[in-house]
């Protein structure tokens, strides 16, 4: 069997129209087509994307046919990027063309070969894989089971997508930037290519990053109005339908016992529950706060490093101060640390505690507990570790498996388990990189019996050979390096 974890499609880079016939054959509606922006995410304007995309990778389509023909199973997994997977028509449009392509070679695929997963892949006590991408709050999605964007009374007849923070940002931002540097899939994270953009093209930066601005702003907007009149009502509509999907996915791989249903389904609430909030949810303000946030706890951090700078400056000041205060004891104390670089210490010290007190008062004001859990963006990578691990403590499974990240990755995990993250395929550069060079890695994992590989596909020897991920040290803190940059900055500048 082959399982491919989600965003095995792009739906948003396809920036092709449909003609008046076209229009007419998908039934797509004039006012659905943005000659600026792409296509909306209707039902019909995916069917037409995904006919596009399969135009364009024919040699990949006859391969899965001719995997499946040769009677193997595929299970296809959506991501943040083929959301779009959960149109029905969508993905009986995927399984007509395999059928074709299997027909080539005259070879034949029963519907029971292919199936759509709509959250995850699970083997009871072996297997948990997963796309991920919920656990990251600028790719989350409210209701990722039923991804659809409330509406009016006047507008539910023709349904549409409810996209996350990340792909408006590709809509509005990305795609108008790849004309003028197409690596703009290539270099993760994202915001590394903004920021090279950003000293390379300042003014096509500011006037593009003006519009999407504006149509983000709209998003927080509807995301706001989602729990008001008769938006709330659809919302509230497609939150049970949510909740009904995650029951059919237990009753799915739990088999025909009840109580092996009702466990299953608990812990899929909760899994569910311990997704990042979204963006969109949160609000614009908090979104713009918690941007501004981590660059003002690295300087609150480090203000003490650069108190010592002025440290001479500070000590006079304070002396000066205590002297005009004419208390002769005072005085004579305040001269003698000041004359003893005591002083300085003890400013610093006071800075600093005044800082952790800061600090613990905040974290008091922000609460803990799992409902807060996304307060801070976390480091998505080491959010998936963790999120393994509960999932695996939870399901006792032994393998749990990640994509979405674009990075390699794997641990250990409790009982002898094991985390695996099987990156991507395209290739990843670097800003200083000058020459496209062939940097696919081509990773999968491989799970044989009661074993599991992370494993890199060779082209030239067409076979898998072992992918090592190292640490080669241990992971900064959001505080820690908010600091270093700003002290690196400081250098350079």
């Amino acid at each position: 069997m082959l399982i491919i974890n989600g965003d095995l499609f792009d739906f948003l880079q396809v920036l092709v129209f449909p003609t008046v016939e076209e229009r007419e054959e998908y039934q797509i509606p004039v006012e659905e087509i943005n000659r600026a922006y792409g296509l909306q995410c209707s039902e019909a304007c995916c069917e037409f994307q995904i006919e596009q995309i399969m135009d364009g990778h024919e040699v990949m389509l006859q391969a899965l046919a001719d995997f499946l023909a040769a009677g193997n199973n595929l299970r296809i997994l959506k991501g943040n990027h083929d959301i779009q997977l959960h149109w029905p028509k969508v993905q009986e449009r995927i399984f007509l063309r395999l059928q074709r392509f299997a027909e080539r070679t005259n070879g034949k695929i029963a519907r029971e070969q292919v199936k759509f997963m709509p959250w995850f892949y699970y083997v009871p006590g072996l297997l948990y894989v997963e796309h991920g991408n919920q656990f990251e709050e600028t790719t989350a999605f409210r209701n990722f089971l039923t991804p659809i964007l409330p509406r009016g009374d006047e507008d539910r007849h023709n349904p549409q997508i409810e996209l996350d923070l990340s792909s408006l940002l590709v809509r509005y931002l990305t795609n108008r930037l790849e004309p003028i540097n197409p690596l703009a899939d290539n270099i993760r994270p994202l915001s590394r290519y903004y920021g090279m953009m950003w000293k390379k093209y300042p003014y096509l930066m500011i006037s593009t990053l003006g519009t999407a601005f504006r149509f983000v702003l709209k998003a927080f907007g509807k995301a706001r109005e989602m729990k008001r009149g008769s938006v709330r009502l659809s919302y509230e509509k497609i939150v049970e339908e949510n909740k009904r999907s995650i029951r059919t996915e237990a009753e799915r791989f739990a088999g025909p016992d009840p109580e092996n249903i009702r466990w299953l389904e608990r812990h899929l609430l909760q899994f569910d529950k311990r997704r990042s909030t979204p963006t969109l949810e949160k609000g614009a303000w908090t979104f713009l706060g918690s941007l501004l946030a981590e660059g003002a706890k690295g300087i609150l951090w480090l203000a003490p490093l650069y108190l010592l700078t002025f440290m001479p400056d500070v000590g006079n000041a304070v002396l000066g101060w205590v002297k005009g205060l004419d208390v002769g004891w005072l005085t004579t104390v305040v001269e003698f640390l000041h004359r003893a670089n005591l002083l300085h210490i003890l400013i610093v010290v006071i800075v600093g505690a005044l800082l952790i007190w800061l600090r613990g008062y905040a974290r008091k004001k922000i609460g803990s507990g799992e409902e807060n859990r996304s307060s801070v963006m976390p480091d998505v990578s080491k959010e998936m570790r963790g999120s393994a691990q509960y999932v695996a403590r939870s399901l006792g499974v032994k393998f749990v498996t990640f994509g979405h990240t674009h990075y390699a990755d794997t641990c250990a995990l409790f009982d002898g388990g094991r985390y695996f993250n099987t990156g991507t395929w395209m290739g990843i550069f670097e800003e200083g990189e000058q020459l496209y060079r062939n940097a696919h890695q081509f990773t999968y994992l491989a799970v044989e019996g009661e074993r599991a590989e992370l494993l890199r596909w060779n082209p030239d020897a067409r076979c898998g050979q072992p992918v090592v991920v190292v640490d080669t040290e241990t992971p900064l803190t959001g505080d820690e390096d908010s600091m270093v940059k700003l002290m690196m900055r400081a250098l350079k500048f």
